[in-house]
């Protein structure tokens, strides 16, 4: 069978043998899986990219609320500053009402 594998087929003034028809068809054969392999990795990168778009809109979202976090603490700050500041001059404005005078306490809280 072997001799008939390589026989020599003639057409026209082109000579083929089985045995270039073998190799023609198994690269065919490698061509279409390598045709296989680019359409599959090209719709692995499709859904890589469309999830790489989802985490960078995810990733600016969260950003968004990061500075919303750090804007709103700023202003629960200064407010808790405010507080502090008016709790002080109430006391002092009640203190002043009933003419009472506090005396500031020594470090060590001997007089």
């Amino acid at each position: 069978m072997d001799s008939a594998r390589t026989t020599v087929l003639s057409k026209s003034s082109d000579n083929f043998s089985f045995d270039i028809l073998a190799h023609r068809f198994d690269h065919h054969q490698a061509t279409g899986r390598h045709h296989q392999t680019i359409e599959r990795i090209t719709t692995e990168n499709i859904l890589l990219y469309s999830l790489i778009a989802v985490y960078q809109k995810n990733q600016s979202k969260s950003a968004n609320i990061l500075k919303q976090a750090e804007r709103e603490l700023a202003k629960m700050e200064k407010a808790i500053q405010h507080y502090g500041d008016e709790k002080v001059a109430a006391e002092q404005d009640w203190l002043a009402f009933w003419g009472i005078e506090k005396v500031p306490v020594t470090p060590n809280g001997w007089i």
